[in-house]
């Protein structure tokens, strides 16, 4: 697969990377009228006691139709401590978190004024971590781009995971059981380096009906 469309996310699940494995160019959707509940501003990890729903306040200049590239980051709430709290309790006894976690603390020290900006940056750590040389582009106007693979609006937290993923080792597995779903992060601080192999594994066509 040549291209593909996919929306701006904050840490998202394995398709979203799966999708970009299998592509040579991903186009980000930026002039949408952003969209709630889903993966442009929330991520879920697998903590010590529960699924945990993590997502960034925003702020949304002129209302709510407003374009996904103007959402800014709120700074009412001191939500990088809590998140970062979170993550570290949850993959701190992972395999590689102490790897990699150098790397991903300042996303949760240094303000982004916007969550397109934000979210880009987080895209190449998790790419450079994934070994994915992609190119990334940005949509110019929200339209159809026919024959383009769009994934816009189906990799959402509210519909069925597209990735029925083999089992691999997760912190809390023996108490919870395996737990699909989550952000890529929880695949990276649990098999680290062999990531790549994961995701390169899966059949894009039956996966996703392409």
């Amino acid at each position: 697969m040549s291209s593909c469309l996919l929306t701006t996310a904050c840490l998202p699940p394995c398709e979203y990377f799966v999708v970009m494995l299998q592509s040579t160019e991903v186009v980000i959707e930026q002039w949408e009228h952003y969209g709630r509940q889903s993966y442009r501003n929330r991520y879920r990890i697998a903590g010590p006691n529960r699924i945990q729903d993590l997502s960034i306040p925003v702020e949304k200049p002129g209302g709510a139709k407003v374009f996904s590239r103007d959402v800014m980051i709120s700074r009412a709430e001191n939500w990088q401590r809590l998140h970062w709290y979170s993550i570290t309790a949850a993959y701190n006894k992972s395999p590689y978190f102490l790897y990699y976690q150098d790397d991903l603390k300042p996303f949760y020290q240094n303000s982004f004024r916007f969550l397109l900006d934000y979210n880009t940056a987080l895209l190449q750590l998790l790419m450079k971590w994934l070994k994915i040389t992609t190119d990334i582009n940005f949509t110019n106007e929200y339209q159809a781009f026919p024959g383009i693979p769009d994934f816009r609006d189906r990799i959402h937290p509210k519909k069925p995971a597209s990735l029925t993923m083999p089992p691999y080792h997760q912190v809390f597995a023996g108490k919870s059981g395996f737990i699909t779903g989550l952000s890529i992060i929880d695949l990276v601080f649990n098999l680290g380096p062999e990531s790549h192999a994961y995701l390169k594994a899966f059949n894009f066509l039956s996966l996703f009906g392409e």
